[in-house]
């Protein structure tokens, strides 16, 4: 009866190991896929952010394109312009202005 026992003991501890051999394996594989989710989202984030670094550059050169043919002058009117609240810099714009004579 004892060695009946004891056989009774090792399959109940070895089934208990399997169980948790199983459980462990089974949680890690969940870990797994979780990091796997998460880097295959950060490399998403970083492609888009690619992009819109690659537009921006773009952007850069063409705005730096149009400051060089209007030279800095061109570039300062620019930037004047939304705050400009004092007179026009347009000589076409008379008004306030009292016409030559």
């Amino acid at each position: 009866m004892r060695s009946l026992t004891l056989i009774t003991y090792e399959q109940v501890g070895g089934g208990v190991v399997v169980f948790e051999v199983q459980r462990s394996s089974r949680s890690e594989t969940r870990k797994e896929e979780a990091r796997k989710q998460e880097l295959e989202e950060l490399r998403r984030k970083d492609e888009e952010m690619e992009k819109k670094m690659a537009d921006l550059q773009s952007r850069l050169a063409e705005v730096e394109q149009l400051a060089k043919a209007r030279g800095l002058t061109g570039m300062f009117k620019l930037r004047q312009q939304p705050n400009a609240t004092k007179g026009s810099d347009n000589p076409a714009d008379t008004s306030g202005q009292s016409s030559p004579s």
